[in-house]
């Protein structure tokens, strides 16, 4: 995770699989800004891409936004998401 809005419980990146894992509470940035996640596409997804799910959500869309910057994207979380989180990614 490269800037994170929330408190940490656990992360964990898998080299040889390219599955990354980050669970944690999320809470609203003092600047009103989300979290933001690097991705290392070339490297560990190559052209297939990447796939990614959220866990706890419940309802709410929960979703990456791809920044102008090429690899970052945006964590979104509504408000209404309370408690821990788990955020996902892994090669399609």
């Amino acid at each position: 995770m490269y800037a994170l809005c929330g408190d940490p419980i656990s992360n964990d990146f898998d080299r040889s699989t390219g599955v990354y894992k980050i669970e944690f509470t999320p809470r609203v940035c003092k600047d009103g800004k989300n979290s933001e996640i690097y991705i290392s596409e070339d490297y560990y997804y190559g052209s297939s891409g990447f796939k990614f799910t959220f866990d706890g959500c419940g309802q709410a869309n929960c979703y990456l936004k791809n920044l102008e910057e090429r690899y970052y994207y945006e964590v979104v979380i509504p408000e209404e998401v309370k408690g821990s989180l788990t955020l996902e990614i892994s090669p399609k």
